[in-house]
């Protein structure tokens, strides 16, 4: 398996967002209850780390980078047939490291529903600071504890 980073800038940006797009993101919307809403990545975020092995996307990270306020998770996801098996960590470390050769820090909104990302998000270092409701969904703030701190090998 191999991690790769495409930035909004690259030629196949596009290509990437979409396949994770058709691929990825509703398998994980019906299996959290969610309702397919495309986010239309290639307009949304400045950089997609993602994993793939042959020639298949496995799951992506999507961020959108501010100097001022930091990396924001835009979307993270992974095939349903590969989770548990330590790439989402990988692909929040990754967008860490990132963040932190700039000394920004690394935020998320996470829905409630989604138990997985939020025990991934803790795992990797990050506290829960808000609780918010918009007219579908409950969402919990996510923010970095400290920038440059290493993801746990739990």
């Amino acid at each position: 398996m191999e991690y790769k980073v495409v930035r909004s800038t690259d030629d196949n940006f596009e290509t990437i967002c979409m396949h994770c797009e058709m691929n990825i993101v509703p398998e994980n919307l019906a299996s959290n209850g969610g309702t397919l809403q495309f986010q239309f990545l290639t307009y949304q975020s400045d950089c997609i780390i993602y994993a793939q092995e042959a020639s298949s996307i496995l799951g992506f990270n999507a961020l959108v980078i501010d100097s001022n306020m930091g990396f924001y998770v835009n979307q993270i996801a992974v095939k349903k047939d590969c989770q548990r098996k330590g790439i989402g960590t990988t692909l929040i470390s990754m967008g860490k490291d990132m963040a932190d050769k700039l000394s920004l820090p690394v935020y998320a909104h996470v829905r409630d529903y989604n138990i997985g990302s939020k025990k991934t998000f803790e795992k990797c270092g990050f506290e829960k600071d808000d609780t918010y409701r918009t007219e579908n969904s409950l969402f919990y703030a996510y923010h970095q504890k400290a920038i440059g701190e290493k993801v746990s090998e739990k």
